[in-house]
């Protein structure tokens, strides 16, 4: 959900009608928003106009960090304990990079049995200007890649931390085999994590950027790079 503001891209009314018509009867809206869903009363905001406006019902997500910035906690208990009562926090799109910052949001949501969302990619080695994943294809062609590293590092890290303090994660839009051999052996030694992976993740490959026009299907997915060295990344 875009609202409030980018209703010019999506509003809470054409977001979940999109979503009823595909057969969903709830969904997480995220923090992203303008003003970022940060405070109670932007959760609160956000749970009106669900009620007002919308086809399915709508679940805000709290923020993890004041602004998205991923400096300092945002009022992760305030919003819990508001009438939205928000029990799933995220950053969203950013990374929630700092460690400590990761712990305290986890050590803070158990008391509530709530849970944290996290974009897991790295900063320092995603960059900025990547546009798939970092192997033999980007190599070709000159093109900046993200490794795999990149997200498999934070998801290593960040399941330490949710199994140090007994709390619960989940990981965004995995979208590469070393993140999901992580999260195996997480579940494996009992830590409270979930994962879900986004379609474009599944069907498309790097093999989609090959003559430099990703409007032209490439090589089949059957066919093409297994795990994330296939897979494209920063899709959508």
């Amino acid at each position: 959900m875009r609202e409030p503001g980018r209703e010019d891209a999506e509003t809470v009314q054409s977001g979940t009608l999109a979503a009823a018509r595909g057969g969903f009867t709830a969904v997480l809206a995220m923090a992203n928003t303008t003003p970022v869903t940060d405070t109670a009363e932007a959760a609160e905001h956000v749970a009106a106009l669900g009620r007002r406006d919308g086809h399915a019902q709508v679940v805000p997500v709290g923020a993890v960090s004041k602004g998205l910035d991923g400096a300092e906690l945002a009022e992760l208990g305030l919003m819990a304990r508001s009438s939205a009562g928000v029990r799933m926090f995220s950053d969203d799109g950013h990374c929630v990079w700092d460690a400590r910052l990761m712990r305290r949001a986890l050590e803070y949501v158990r008391a509530f049995d709530g849970a944290v969302a996290q974009h897991a990619q790295d900063p320092q080695l995603a960059g900025g200007a990547a546009c798939c994943h970092e192997g033999e294809v980007s190599g070709k062609l000159g093109l900046p890649g993200w490794p795999a590293a990149a997200e498999a590092g934070v998801v290593a890290r960040d399941v330490q931390i949710a199994e140090l303090t007994r709390s619960r994660l989940h990981i965004c839009h995995v979208s590469c085999a070393e993140t999901v051999d992580v999260i195996r052996w997480a579940k494996q030694r009992g830590i409270s994590v979930t994962a879900e992976v986004a379609p474009h993740h599944l069907m498309l490959t790097t093999s989609e950027v090959l003559g430099y026009d990703p409007t032209v299907q490439g090589e089949s997915p059957a066919t093409a790079g297994r795990g994330c060295g296939g897979r494209t990344r920063g899709a959508g």
